[in-house]
């Protein structure tokens, strides 16, 4: 899967968790909110389990019935970074490390084969 792709879907599906954790912490059933939302019982069960996304609006209204910010919905910034951007960060150091540990291996080569050779020159 893309990463871009993992990263989304890991995204809604901590919505989706905290959607749920919330309800119940609250002693809300799927059917009361569902109703309070104005969708089926099974579309919520849908967004809960991560295979419905919800638009923002529908997020909002969540957070007002159950007495949240928007925000308290939202995965974690600097968990979303810790897991997607710093290790892309640290692929790219890497990277340049491989490269840089190539160059040096190339020029060291290059070298010890000029070294042979002269060391061939001198013998003939």
């Amino acid at each position: 899967m893309e990463n871009r792709e993992q990263k989304k879907l890991d995204f809604y599906n901590s919505i989706s968790q905290k959607i749920t954790e919330n309800r119940v912490s609250r002693n809300f059933t799927q059917k009361q909110l569902a109703d309070k939302l104005g969708i089926t019982r099974t579309a919520l069960i849908n967004i809960e389990k991560g295979r419905q996304n919800l638009n923002l609006f529908m997020l909002f209204e969540m957070a007002v019935y159950l007495d949240l910010e928007i925000e308290d919905f939202i995965p974690d910034q600097n968990e979303f970074e810790r897991k997607y951007i710093k290790p892309s960060k640290e692929l790219n150091l890497d990277i340049r490390k491989a490269s840089l540990f190539r160059d040096d291996v190339v020029k060291s080569l290059e070298e010890f084969i000029i070294k042979i050779n002269r060391n061939e020159t001198k013998a003939t």
